[in-house]
């Protein structure tokens, strides 16, 4: 294959997948944020903490690292740092004490 041509099937390996699957769950703990559904934000960001690692080690052990796979796991990590703190800045306006709670922890 000539070095110019992209490996399109990198983007469906299973690692990749499961960054999918991380994106859509960020986008499902803020909505269940914003609905006041607190319990499946908290378990929906369990679950993202969660795959994080398992995308990593699922990548080594299947022989599917990749350059794109790199960059694209550091991206949702963004991602999903990135709303948690906004839902810690949101629930800071109503409920000072609990916003400082999380932050220490």
């Amino acid at each position: 294959m000539p070095k110019d041509t992209y490996q399109w099937h990198v983007l469906l390996w299973v690692p990749n997948l499961i960054g999918y699957l991380r994106l859509l769950i960020c986008i499902l703990g803020v909505l269940c944020h914003y609905q006041s559904a607190h319990v499946w934000f908290l378990l929906l960001f369990l679950t993202n903490f969660a795959l994080d690692g398992i995308d990593g080690y699922l990548a080594r052990q299947l022989g599917q690292c990749s350059t794109f796979g790199a960059w694209f796991d550091v991206f949702v990590d963004l991602i999903a740092r990135g709303f948690l703190w906004v839902m810690v800045d949101n629930v800071s306006i109503y409920q000072r004490k609990v916003s400082h709670i999380v932050l220490v922890l």
